[in-house]
């Protein structure tokens, strides 16, 4: 049952659990298992009455008290299913699953400072598992930050066969940290395993630009643009490096298409109507510097510079 949940076939566990329950309905671990494929499979209402029920039959298994954890968190009892998450730990402290489950519970709940505080707590128990390691290094950068992630994140990249997701947090922050080599090297063997990522090319096309390797960096933005065009931050690179090769005419273009994309999202208009102004567009400038100016008020530099073209714009039309 559980190998065919992990499988992603949970209506296929559902089928084999439930020919099982029928002959072993006071088994409790079939009954954990049934009921994870039934919440897995959107039968929220079954799972709950199978926890309810493993409940008033007295029991106080860690898997019992995650499988309660899981649908009190689902109907937004947040405070409830941190309860039964810990209640998972007290069951049995040494539990892989009940470790992991109450660390990501609280990372889904914002509190990434007491997640990082129950793994480091329990962490002698699962210290030589490869997910906790990974799991123990994210959290340190989401605390601390890059610098002290570091020396884990060396210890997870000298791991073979890395999934995409370590990968890319060893990518991540080599690149924060400023190891050029080590970054580029990760970065590569992630689009090794996904060519289409949009972080890392979006990662490498930045320090491509840094490094000079603009044609490079040209690449890798667009298929970040491609692989999911609804971030903003490589159309603007992207706008910007064409800027950099003197290509001002095919900057635009690309504000233009993020502008289009992102309506609401002043930057576009602020670095179109500063290109235009080199261009000595001065009317379209001030154009993209009004709308910019309108949607973020807030932001003396662009109102100055506004207030600048606005004057130059005057001087022309005189």
């Amino acid at each position: 049952g559980y190998a065919l949940i992990d499988a992603g076939q949970a209506d296929e566990a559902v089928k084999v659990l439930e020919g099982a329950d029928a002959n072993f309905q006071t088994n409790e671990e079939l009954r954990i298992a049934l009921g994870n494929a039934y919440l897995k499979s959107g039968y929220v209402e079954k799972a709950t009455e199978i926890s309810r029920n493993l409940e008033e039959n007295g029991c106080k298994t860690a898997d019992c008290c995650i499988l309660g954890s899981q649908l009190a968190y689902r109907e937004g009892k947040d405070d409830l299913a941190l309860e039964k998450a810990q209640q998972a730990i007290m069951a049995d402290p040494q539990s892989a699953a009940a470790i992991y489950y109450h660390v990501q519970l609280l990372r889904s709940l914002d509190r990434p400072v007491e997640a990082l505080s129950s793994l480091e707590q329990h962490l002698q128990y699962v210290s030589d598992m490869p997910e906790f390691k990974l799991l123990h290094a994210e959290l340190v950068y989401e605390v601390d930050g890059a610098v002290a992630a570091l020396p884990l994140v060396e210890t997870l990249n000298e791991v073979n066969n890395k999934s995409l997701r370590t990968v890319k947090l060893v990518a991540k922050v080599f690149n924060e940290c400023g190891q050029v080599e080590k970054f580029t090297a990760a970065a590569m063997n992630g689009l090794k395993i996904n060519p289409g990522d949009p972080d890392l090319n979006l990662w490498l096309g930045k320090a491509q630009s840094k490094t000079g390797q603009l044609d490079q960096a040209v690449q890798h933005y667009a298929e970040a643009i491609r692989q999911m065009p609804e971030n903003a931050d490589a159309y603007l690179e992207l706008a910007e490096l064409f800027q950099k090769r003197r290509e001002e005419v095919q900057s635009i273009h690309i504000l233009r298409k993020a502008i289009e994309a992102f309506p609401e999202d002043y930057r576009s208009y602020h670095a179109a109507g500063n290109i235009l102004k080199e261009m000595k567009d001065y009317a379209g400038a001030e154009t993209m510097l009004r709308r910019a100016a309108e949607l973020a008020p807030g932001n003396l530099a662009i109102r100055r510079q506004l207030g600048a073209i606005i004057a130059l714009n005057l001087v022309h039309q005189v």
